[in-house]
């Protein structure tokens, strides 16, 4: 007989289940140690961020400082401020001689700060000469109206000269000497020098904004607009803050911070694009690495699984040899390790298979006898029947009425009994059989169990186990009203419990149960241990374990008693059993 070849590649499939094994761990460490690099990027982006912003607004404020350090100095020198107030006509020279001297001074003041852009002096006097670029008279800039600061600012005092410069930082005050008006000083420095990180060049991965109010005081465009709005909507009152945004589709860290004093509102955006490629570049390096190495690691575990796993196709092929029907295979692999143990071991299973094929020949050969004893009992039992007839028409016969009807149920309740191929029957069919068996009872004593039974009509064609309720009677007949010896009661009904579910109830008047005895009962029902010890004990764990048979594990019997008080079956059944 050929063999035929395994068609499951072992060796292939534990070379990748081994490969696995080792590439899920490297994989997701790759992207652990991604996901944690660009955490760190981030953090250190979002640090960097505000740190530029906090660089920027300590430029700003060291600039406006110098500013007003330089304005002390001219609103501090009090013999300049009246010189200018109270010059008059006849003081020329004496004036000739303080612009040479003092302005000069001021002329070399601003030498000495490079970061001054202009000073100019506007002095109402009309006496005081105009000292070009530092002294003006007042009523060149009668028509400006200039505020504290002022932004972007171009004077027209030298429309030929100042015109065609950059744009200013202009801070104004007025001069005076007690409370009378000297005139006007004004200090301005390049915005280019207050501001330098607003004229750098443009980059794609940073930008940097100044804001006044709704004024831009650097580029004006759609994305300056979408980033102000956007550090309103957050601030919140907060002076500095740095939070992910996403603006104009592009992912960015933003930073601002207020400078209070000057009312301006800094701020900073770094792309996250170098993060996002920086990642993803390595996350395709590694990857490119990764795949590269588990193919050379999974042929290189293939060509060593495959020499480990030769020995076992023999075992494979004995396999396929029983499958065939084929009892009579023996494999035989050299060698002391786990694969010569499994060859044996399926050698042996072999054997047993074997022994067992043959015990279940024999017992099969028992079946079929029991099955014969079964019928001939079957036939005796209906022999008996027979005869139980024939006594019947005996007494009747000869006018003995008590004992043809005692005959009369003896044989109707043997024909429910004999019926056991019907392993279900209609409710009203059991409690029929029921009212047979009180009936004979109470023909047996002298004292009579009065039987109550209260079903709808409806509720007869529900189809249940057979002998389910019968055995609930007999017992509350022998151990609840059979003890006393005087008449007695049971009660049977039925309830709805809801859920499709339906409870039969048979409840006696008898001598009830103590706590103890019923909590042992109800151990042994939850154990499905079968016990004479208590009363009812076999017939109940029979019911229940018939109960869960027929409709799951989920159907049990609940038992309710007291001493003195009587006991009260309930039976579950599915209301879906109605004809």
């Amino acid at each position: 007989m050929s063999m035929e070849k395994p068609r499951v590649n072992f060796a292939n499939h534990l070379a990748i289940v081994y490969t696995l094994i080792i590439a899920i761990p490297l994989i997701a460490l790759l992207f652990g140690a991604s996901e944690y690099l660009r955490a760190s990027m981030y953090e250190s982006l979002s640090r960097d961020s505000g740190q530029v912003v906090s660089s920027n607004v300590k430029h700003i404020g060291a600039t406006a400082s110098s500013m007003e350090r330089l304005e002390s100095v001219i609103t501090g020198d009090y013999e300049l401020l009246r010189t200018f107030y109270f010059a008059g006509k006849d003081d020329e020279a004496a004036m000739i001689s303080f612009m040479y001297g003092d302005v000069r001074n001021l002329e070399r003041l601003l030498f000495a700060l490079p970061e001054i852009y202009g000073m100019r002096i506007f002095v109402s006097n009309p006496n005081v000469p105009e000292r070009w670029p530092i002294v003006f008279a007042e009523r060149r800039i009668a028509q400006e109206r200039m505020s504290r600061w002022t932004w972007g600012y171009r004077s027209l005092v030298m429309p030929n000269i100042e015109g065609s410069k950059e744009p200013s930082v202009c801070m104004s005050r007025e001069l005076l000497v007690g409370r009378r008006h000297v005139g006007l000083l004004q200090i301005s420095v390049r915005m280019a020098d207050m501001f330098p990180f607003l004229y750098r060049d443009p980059s794609a991965f940073y930008s940097d904004y100044v804001f006044r109010g709704d004024q831009s005081l650097g580029p004006e465009d759609s994305r300056a607009v979408a980033v102000r709005d956007l550090v309103r909507s957050v601030s919140a009152g907060r002076d500095r803050l740095s939070f992910p945004a996403r603006v104009d589709g592009e992912n960015l860290i933003v930073s601002y911070e207020t400078v209070t004093s000057l009312d301006l509102l800094v701020v900073h955006t770094s792309s996250l694009k170098a993060i996002t490629n920086s990642i993803l570049l390595l996350r395709l390096s590694f990857t490119a690495v990764l795949l590269s190495s588990i193919a050379l690691l999974f042929f290189v575990i293939k060509f060593a699984t495959k020499k480990m796993v030769t020995r076992l196709y023999a075992v494979m092929r004995g396999m396929q040899e029983i499958r065939a029907g084929n009892l009579d295979v023996s494999v035989r692999v050299a060698g002391n390790d786990e694969v010569a143990d499994m060859a044996n071991a399926f050698t042996g299973m072999v054997g047993r298979i074997q022994d067992l094929v043959g015990e279940i020949e024999r017992k099969q050969s028992l079946v079929v006898e029991t099955e014969i004893k079964a019928m001939q009992n079957q036939i005796n039992a209906h022999f008996l029947y027979n005869v139980l007839e024939t006594i019947k028409m005996q007494a009747e016969v000869h006018d003995q009425p008590e004992i043809a009807e005692s005959i009369t149920l003896l044989g109707r309740m043997l024909r429910y009994c004999l019926r056991w191929r019907n392993h279900r029957v209609l409710l009203g069919q059991e409690l029929d059989y029921v009212r047979d068996y009180v009936q004979l009872m109470n023909i047996r004593n002298d004292y009579r169990i009065s039987l109550f039974i209260d079903v709808d009509e409806a509720l007869l064609s529900l189809e249940i186990p057979k002998m389910l309720v019968q055995p609930v009677i007999e017992n509350a007949v022998l151990h609840a009203i059979e003890p006393e010896g005087v008449d007695g009661a049971i009660d049977v009904f039925v309830t709805d419990a809801g859920n499709g579910i339906l409870l039969i109830h048979v409840r006696d008047r008898g001598i009830g149960m103590d706590p103890e005895t019923l909590g042992r009962l109800r151990s042994r029902l939850d154990r499905d241990v079968e016990s004479g010890d208590s009363p009812g004990g076999i017939g109940l764990v029979n019911i229940q374990q018939r109960l869960r048979a027929f409709y799951g594990a989920g159907f049990s019997l609940g038992i309710a008693s007291a001493s003195g008080e009587g006991t009260e079956v309930t039976i579950p059944v599915p209301s879906g059993g109605l004809a």
